[in-house]
């Protein structure tokens, strides 16, 4: 993707290969469907959990794509309240978390 677009999902969605964002702002909820790859940089406040289509059986590689784009944005990260399955033995580091529904 080319750098500083704005990428508006209005009830579509990108599926199916790798996703390279570049100062890119995001705008909608489940446009990310779980086949696709997305790496790169935002410049939204805080990458969000609503971009992405969770799979119910596993959502590791999605949480994978979200961390990955805040660490390489250096954005935090806000994740919907819900019920996520990760299947894996991995370790999540280096992440700032937030939960805008939580009191600081």
């Amino acid at each position: 993707m080319p750098q500083d677009c704005i990428l508006k999902f209005f009830g579509g969605s990108l599926s199916n290969g790798t996703l390279v964002l570049n100062d890119t702002y995001v705008e909608g909820i489940k446009g990310f469907k779980s086949d696709l790859i997305v790496q790169g940089t935002v410049i939204n406040p805080s990458i969000t959990s609503d971009w992405f289509e969770m799979p119910i059986e596993d959502c590791c590689n999605q949480f994978r794509w979200i961390f990955g784009l805040s660490n390489a944005s250096e954005k935090p990260v806000d994740i919907t309240e819900g019920t996520y399955t990760i299947v894996t033995n991995d370790t999540v580091t280096n992440t700032d978390i937030t939960n805008p529904g939580s009191p600081a």
